[in-house]
């Protein structure tokens, strides 16, 4: 066999090349980038080897050593391409192929609210509710499992895996499709939360089909239950049983694939329909294998599909799996960043690894406690969604309850059918307005666009968020988290984020539409924030 011949001239391009560098892009944005060919290739056209679709790439100044490369509005997916020389297939970019991941375009300025089914009464009562959603300004619900639950009745151990458990219908009452419709007509996007790594373990597939279920030999009913680690050892969820995707006969295993692609597909089709998502509960611990298989699958038939992940893995693994995968958001983790020191870190941290990695970071979740448990104090609601909204790169929410000031976390287990949320203190204005600065100012949706100025206060989060955007401004936001006093912080120029000659304009916070020149001392009271408008010259 002849041996290839290395590519005698140099590619060299504007963009990196290989998995680890990938690059991320929306659906609507453009990609332009050059390349700087040697000068014996004057007069060779260059083309691209891969799986672009033609019609979306476009080629300048062919026949000269500076061609540039054109795309935009790229159907959401993955692709992969080189440049190479037409007519010579051994002339190409020595350096490998580049991937590019194109998401949905609902991946910015998304603002998740989740609802919990089983303290909300039935599909009519949810109904009732959307308009009320729609009004805190939140663009996405999440619904917590609505399949007919297993003899715990937690949502998360299905006894299969379609359909609606039947307390949430009313006889001659409001269906899943009337739901769904109601949203659209809104302007929500509805996310399903799948399950596909195990189920409840009296569930129709452990009855009629116990071999799709991983075996063990210590337990009466053979069936292996599924768990996680929890602080220093294993906590086992005995209503769960693994679903066992590597059966070792091949028509087993396949027809369990198939089973489960078809659960995928089935709710990712309904969240599809509403311009939605659907939420990957534990897929850290989901077997990968067919999540390689069946995800290209999903993407393929759904492209404008947003997926969310909870997965909590090494940085290396999280980073491979969002290409593999096509995992467009990740869940963070605020509630567990109890100190400001802790939670700086944090925002640093998902503004450094941004595009390659997009979070989501919500105020609190459906597992941890409400805002007043984590943060000790039912006020510190407000100082701790400013940072979830307005310090993230486009992803944030809550979940029910948290803006009545739900002094505990709802439980989601058991049917209780429509119960009152109450609290000493409600944040439905305030969650509001946070929301709609998230929708008035586009620099707020994206990542590596973030300093901070607060030199790092014990106290107050502070920020400056920079606009690429004509028309929109440069932001400074400040949070203070501290529960009992006022504090303060001093603004001024610095010659990178602020320059003298800066007024700031507060539209968010106490003496909203006063102005402050530089140097400025800003003081916050209690759980206060602000927002101030950068007016430059």
């Amino acid at each position: 066999m002849s041996k290839k011949k290395p590519c005698p001239y140099s590619f060299n391009a504007s963009y990196d090349s290989g998995r680890e560098k990938f690059l991320r892009l929306r659906h609507s944005d453009s990609f332009r980038a050059s390349l700087d060919l040697s000068p014996e290739l004057n007069d060779r056209q260059l083309t691209f080897m891969g799986n672009l679709p033609e019609d979306k790439v476009e080629i300048h100044d062919q026949g000269t050593t500076y061609p540039s490369i054109n795309m935009e509005n790229l159907t959401p997916g993955h692709y992969h391409f080189k440049g190479c020389l037409k007519g010579d297939p051994d002339d190409m970019d020595p350096r490998g192929y580049t991937h590019l991941m194109v998401d949905p375009d609902a991946v910015q300025n998304l603002r998740l609210y989740t609802f919990i089914p089983n303290i909300s009464g039935t599909i009519d009562d949810w109904i009732e509710e959307l308009p009320r959603i729609a009004e805190l300004g939140f663009n996405m619900v999440h619904l917590l499992p609505i399949t007919p639950m297993d003899q715990s009745e937690s949502p998360y151990s299905a006894e299969k895996f379609t359909g609606v458990d039947s307390r949430y219908l009313k006889a001659g009452g409001a269906t899943l499709e009337d739901y769904l419709a109601k949203a659209k007509e809104l302007g929500i996007g509805i996310c399903f939360d799948l399950v596909l790594n195990h189920i409840g373990y009296t569930s129709e597939m452990a009855r009629e089909n116990p071999e799709w279920i991983q075996s063990d030999v210590d337990r009466p009913d053979g069936l292996k239950r599924a768990g996680c680690w929890a602080g220093d050892g294993w906590l086992t969820w005995e209503d769960l049983v693994l679903i066992d995707y590597d059966h070792p006969t091949p028509e087993t295993r396949q027809a369990i694939r198939d089973e489960m692609l078809s659960v995928l597909l089935h709710w990712g089709g309904l969240a599809a329909s509403t311009g939605g998502m659907i939420r990957l509960d534990n897929l850290h611990s989901t077997n990968q294998a067919f999540l390689s298989w069946a995800m290209p699958k999903l993407h393929a038939e759904y492209p404008d599909l947003v997926v969310l992940a909870e997965l909590f893995a090494s940085p290396e693994d999280m980073h491979s799996m969002v290409l593999e995968q096509g995992l467009h958001l990740l869940l963070a983790t605020p509630w567990d960043r109890h100190y400001v020191p802790d939670l700086r870190a944090l925002v640093k941290n998902i503004h450094e690894v941004y595009p390659q990695q997009k979070f989501i970071l919500p105020i609190s979740s459906h597992d941890s406690g409400t805002p007043t448990q984590e943060f000790f104090d039912v006020r510190a609601t407000l100082p701790r969604y400013a940072i979830s909204a307005l310090f993230n790169t486009g992803a944030t929410g809550i979940t029910q309850g948290v803006e009545y000031g739900a002094p505990k976390k709802i439980e989601f287990i058991g049917f209780k059918g429509k119960q009152v949320i109450d609290g000493p203190r409600e944040f439905h204005q305030e969650i509001a307005e946070l929301n709609a600065l998230m929708d008035n100012y586009p620099t707020l949706h994206f990542g590596g666009n973030l300093d901070f100025i607060d030199g790092n206060h014990g106290a107050i989060l502070g920020a400056y968020r920079h606009s690429h955007h004509p028309g929109s401004p440069h932001l400074v936001i400040l949070s203070n988290l501290d529960l009992h006093h006022e504090q303060a912080i001093v603004l001024e120029a610095d010659g990178v984020s602020l320059i003298e000659g800066d007024h700031l304009k507060n539209v968010y916070g106490s003496n909203r539409g006063s102005v402050h020149d530089l140097p400025s001392t800003i003081k916050l009271p209690p759980c206060g924030v602000k927002v101030l408008e950068v007016v430059r010259g």
